[in-house]
């Protein structure tokens, strides 16, 4: 497989003196200039984020086949496309791929996906989980339903960019990549990370009679190491029925060193509640090396 990674470099922070702020012995002079720390992913496909095919990621319109959440939506990219290159058509459930997916292009950091066409259970119904990428937002709808399975409650992506990471827990089907999964190849220190509450948390918790109204939850994410688990860190995105409505910088510093972080729901069982197990991520701080 073919693994390329892009990580963008955040820009040197400057801070220039003003000639208005003096001391008894004259200007204040300006302080040294502080580099960056991080290289951000921010997932923006101008900046070179990369397919498992090794071509650049394009966003366009995409159909879900099947079900309730059949429809089309604009401006994502999934992994149905690359089922047939990559994927098993011999699966039990029909044709799958179960892969990390897109990278940027250093081929360092690697996001996992699932999808099945379901064939195997005798009509095609697609289905997906892990991550996906999107530049969809909605926070007016005001119906539970699947048309928003790729919007962010938030009015864009975190720190005013376009694209994000649209993740879904799909913990019935079973794959490596069916839940949300990163992994770094070496082993790297990420220090935050933005995450954000789907708009179909937001339906479903303010318009759906099937919500439990008192609900607290959110998602662990759990840092690990050759096998072994660095740590954990809870993140909350509804407290007592209400939604968070931006994005959540989450400190992730406490995990150390890691080849794989995953994302687990907390407070809640998507294989037995009615709870949309969907998040959002954005804007991973990795520490410089």
């Amino acid at each position: 497989m073919k693994k390329l990674f892009y990580f963008a470099s955040a820009a040197l922070l400057l801070a220039a003196c003003s000639d208005d702020n003096e001391t008894p012995d004259g200007p204040t002079p300006p302080p040294a200039p502080v580099p960056e720390n991080f290289e951000v992913i921010s997932f923006e496909p101008a900046e070179g984020m990369i397919a498992i095919d090794g071509e650049p990621v394009t966003l366009g319109t995409i159909e879900v086949v099947g079900g309730m959440a059949g429809g089309t939506h604009a401006n994502c990219f999934w992994a149905k496309p690359y089922a047939e290159l990559f994927g098993d058509p011999d699966g039990v459930m029909g044709l799958t791929i179960d892969v990390p997916l897109f990278s940027d292009a250093a081929g360092a950091v690697w996001f996992g996906s699932y999808y099945c066409d379901c064939s195997g259970w005798g009509s095609v119904m697609d289905s997906w989980g892990g991550f996906a990428l999107s530049q969809n937002s909605d926070m007016t709808s005001a119906t539970f339903d699947y048309a928003n399975q790729f919007s962010v409650y938030a009015p864009g992506g975190a720190n005013s960019t376009k694209t994000f990471a649209m993740a879904y827990c799909n913990g019935m089907m079973g794959g490596e990549y069916s839940n949300p999964v990163i992994d770094f190849v070496p082993a790297r220190e990420v220090d935050h990370l933005y995450m954000a509450a789907a708009t179909m948390a937001y339906t479903f918790y303010t318009h759906s009679t099937s919500a439990p109204k008192d609900r607290t939850c959110g998602y662990t994410v759990i840092g690990s190491a050759d096998g072994e688990e660095t740590g954990r860190v809870d993140v909350k995105l509804v407290e007592a029925g209400e939604v968070v409505d931006d994005w959540v910088k989450v400190d992730l510093s406490a995990l150390g060193r890691v080849d794989r972080i995953t994302f687990e729901p907390m407070g809640f069982n998507p294989n037995a509640d009615m709870d949309p197990a969907y998040f959002c991520i954005d804007e991973i701080a990795l520490v410089k090396e």
